[in-house]
């Protein structure tokens, strides 16, 4: 990396400029959202239903129909965060957790 620059300071992510050299040395400049991660849940009750929490999304003007979801705080497990954030949105409480997965991020 030659340069970077911090152009946003948020609450919830960063929004940076990289400027890199690249093998074949020439040179450009790179957008980069940094977020802390996060973590959701495809929670299922007893009688198979799906839960869903009703959000509203600024970017939208108005509110979608998603899964519990929520960013992972300093120091916290990704399974923590959806404990948490499926009590604190739903109410509920699972039993038992199974993972669906993973996947990378900066």
């Amino acid at each position: 990396m030659l340069k970077q620059r911090l152009l946003h300071r948020g609450r919830k992510f960063d929004f940076e400029v990289n400027c890199l050299r690249l093998p074949n040395q020439s040179e450009g400049e790179w957008e980069c959202i940094r977020h802390p991660g996060g973590a959701l849940a495809v929670p299922v009750t007893p009688d198979g239903d799906l839960v869903l929490v009703r959000q509203y999304r600024f970017a939208l003007q108005g509110r979608l129909l998603e899964f519990p979801a929520g960013t992972v705080e300093p120091n916290e497990a990704p399974a923590a965060t959806i404990q948490r954030e499926i009590e604190e949105e739903t109410g509920y409480r699972a039993n038992t957790w199974r993972s669906l997965g993973q996947f990378q991020y900066a």
